[in-house]
């Protein structure tokens, strides 16, 4: 009763945003389970009104549309401050720190006056300008700038660089940004430089990122794309597809209860990269899980990072550094423990990124290559081992895109349910069902005749037969 209780709400916010029919606050005052969800919010105070999400993860868009550029990542039990809605998309602008970002009513439930703020539908989200250079920019050796320089003799592209981490550096937070627009590129002229040069790599969906990717997973075949990597690890995978010269190596979060063997693994992975030709640009992380949660001393990762940098003559991207004067360190106010990075830690990555790329970069021609990039195209893991093919038979009603860096599958159509497997930014999967609370699809993985239920924030519908229902939108938007 109390989750048919919590759907309920939630439906009459939604609605009642998407109409424009703003519910008086006093339709919710005896709602037990949406009070629950503010129970660690900041008070309400004079603000007009306040979101929670109450999805696992969903993106703030630069604008009141479900097909605007994403422009941060919000989390679960994370709680913000309405400033604005639109008229007719059903998207509230809320605050994120300095920036503000649109969120789909769906996505969250809330609390005060909606009829109280203001309908802002031409707002563009924008973020903080930094106006002083961050602390923690590393100072590129000789060694780098001749590993750098030498990579085209070895078939390397001087215009790609890739990265190498977890759920922090999938594309929509990190590379991507900068591809869509949503990272305010224009407010840093010093920036531009190295947006430009490496400015194919923007839209590439590194095949060795994933959430909860660690140091173990770098060179484990099971952590591998297995329609592209044909038997390789994640990093190797990728070096080859992408032709990188520079790979971001953003590790250690996913290390935190094997802290005191990092710097072991870690060396394997840099030279690997540097036996290809390619310049590793290691980086620290903002969070401390090692140490909450590990037990080890405090910045134990991020000094063994400094420390492997040193002893290999490569460059660190101090980001701890960086970020330390970022409110909450640069962390999204999640739940505990916090890891995710708010939109300010994301924006500070992206400048760190292209700063280091600059100076690396600078007084070193490069003549872009006729052939493109290889593109990625993802298939999925599946509790650690690669999926067999085998041909699908059944009928399907259409084909959805999978949008999100690394989509999780599910065996039943809800959070709670055992994870199938993993799939990847622009894999095509064919779509059998829908669930009956039609956030979920029940989708085949092309080529193999198993399905899994994936979330609907995860994907955009390509084609649609006649026979669909529900409320998913046709031909190509995005699934809210």
């Amino acid at each position: 009763m109390e989750v048919m209780t919590r759907t309920f709400i939630r439906t009459l916010s939604v609605l009642s945003i998407a109409l424009g029919v703003i519910l008086a606050p006093s339709s919710l005052a005896n709602a037990s389970p949406a009070r629950a969800d503010f129970d660690g919010c900041p008070a309400l105070g004079n603000e007009p009104a306040q979101v929670f999400v109450w999805k696992d993860s969903v993106y703030g868009r630069s604008a009141p549309d479900g097909k605007a550029p994403t422009s941060t990542r919000l989390l679960r039990g994370q709680c913000f401050f309405g400033v604005g809605r639109d008229k007719k998309n059903g998207f509230l602008l809320v605050s994120d720190g300095a920036s503000k970002v649109w969120v789909f009513g769906g996505d969250v439930v809330w609390r005060g006056d909606l009829q109280k703020l203001p309908y802002l539908d031409d707002f563009r989200a924008t973020d903080a300008v930094l106006t002083t250079r961050p602390q923690g920019l590393p100072v590129i050796s000789a060694k780098a700038r001749r590993i750098y320089a030498n990579a085209a003799e070895q078939g390397r592209d001087l215009g790609i660089v890739s990265v190498i981490g977890d759920c922090n550096s999938e594309s929509p937070v990190y590379f991507g940004r900068v591809a869509t627009g949503s990272f305010n590129l224009g407010a840093y002229p010093s920036l531009q430089y190295a947006a430009g040069r490496f400015g194919r790599s923007w839209g590439r969906a590194s095949l060795a990122t994933a959430g909860s990717f660690n140091t173990s997973s770098a060179l484990d075949p099971a952590w591998a794309n297995p329609a592209l990597c044909n038997g390789e690890a994640p990093l190797p995978c990728e070096l080859r597809l992408s032709r990188a010269s520079i790979m971001i190596m953003a590790l250690g979060t996913g290390d935190q209860f094997a802290w005191q063997g990092i710097e072991s693994r870690y060396r394997p992975i840099i030279e690997n990269a540097i036996a290809g030709g390619v310049l590793p640009v290691l980086m620290t992380k903002a969070d401390q899980l090692e140490h909450i949660q590990g037990g080890a001393p405090a910045d134990a990762i991020n000094n063994t990072i400094r420390g492997l940098g040193a002893q290999y003559g490569i460059p660190v991207i101090d980001f701890a550094l960086g970020v330390h004067d970022l409110p909450n360190g640069g962390l999204a106010n999640e739940p505990a423990p916090q890891f995710h990075l708010s939109t300010a830690g994301e924006d500070m990555r992206i400048i760190m990124t292209l700063a280091t790329l600059g100076a690396i970069s600078a007084g070193i021609a490069y003549v872009p290559p006729a052939e493109p990039v290889e593109a990625v195209e993802a298939a999925p893991v599946v509790s650690g081992t690669i999926v067999q093919a085998a041909p699908a038979t059944n009928p399907v009603l259409g084909e959805v895109t999978v949008t999100h860096g690394t989509a999780v599958l599910r065996k039943e159509a809800n959070f709670e349910a055992t994870e199938t497997g993993r799939v990847f930014a622009g894999q095509k999967l064919s779509m059998f069902s829908k669930g009956a609370g039609e956030d979920w699809i029940k989708v085949a993985i092309p080529g193999s005749s198993e399905q899994s239920w994936i979330h609907t924030d995860q994907i955009t519908i390509a084609a649609v037969t006649s026979t669909r229902t529900g409320r998913g939108r046709e031909s190509g938007s995005s699934m809210q």
